[in-house]
Formats: structure tokens, C-alpha cells, sequence
């Protein structure tokens, strides 16, 4: 099976972008994405990570929520507690703690979104 990473980064913003209209988020306010890479291959929760997938998935719906103004985070796995990672502008009264996620402690998409952000906390 051949994934198209264009689709899914199209596939990411549009559904990012529906979820937004319909939730009735708030500009300024955190939208928080829990994703398995390998479930959206059409694999097994955790058999598949993969950081190419992840980073135009993360792509897509980061760019959905800068245009609506809202923040994104991105949940890690159960390895990490379910943590989430965002950036600092985001940041109120949150407890600030310090990790690093990785391909198979955090999941691929939590990887991407540290690797991306550009102020982290």
C-alpha cells in the first residue's frame, strides 16, 4: 500500500478545519490532537510510526490552526503519560515539565510538533 503524503496533509487541513468550524473553538484557545501514524497507514496502534507521515499530517492541520488563530497541541502515547506539547504562547497556567518525544516514546506526530514548534516551552 502507497500512502500519498500530499492527501494526507490536504486530508489533515480540511478535516482540522471542519473540526474547528464545529467545535466553535475560540481564537487563542488550544486544540489538542491525539494521533496514531500508524493507524492512519491502516496499520496497528504502535506498529508503524513514522515521522514522514507525521510531518505532513502535522502540516496540514498546524496550518488549519494558525489561520483560525488557535494553538494546536499535540498529545503524546501512554509511554509519555499522554503529555501534550505546544508552544510557549500557549502557555498559561499549565505546569511547565521537560521531555523530549521520540518515534516510539511520545508518538510520531508529538515528535514532529517539538521538532516544528518554534518557541516551545
Amino acid at each position: 500500500m502507497t500512502i500519498n503524503l500530499e492527501n494526507i496533509k490536504q486530508q489533515g487541513y480540511h478535516l482540522t478545519k471542519e473540526l474547528i468550524e464545529v467545535s466553535k473553538i475560540k481564537k487563542e484557545q488550544i486544540l489538542v490532537i491525539g494521533c496514531s501514524t500508524s493507524e492512519v497507514a491502516g496499520k496497528g496502534i504502535g506498529s508503524y510510526s513514522s515521522p514522514e507521515l507525521a510531518e505532513v499530517l502535522f502540516q496540514g492541520i498546524y496550518d488549519a490552526c494558525k489561520e483560525a488563530k488557535i494553538y494546536l497541541a499535540a498529545q503524546c502515547c501512554e509511554h509519555l503519560n499522554r503529555a501534550i506539547v505546544f508552544e510557549r504562547d500557549a502557555l498559561n497556567t499549565y505546569e511547565e515539565v521537560n521531555v523530549i518525544p521520540q518515534k516510539k516514546a511520545g508518538g510520531s506526530l508529538a515528535t514532529i510538533a517539538f521538532q516544528k514548534f518554534t518557541n516551545l516551552i
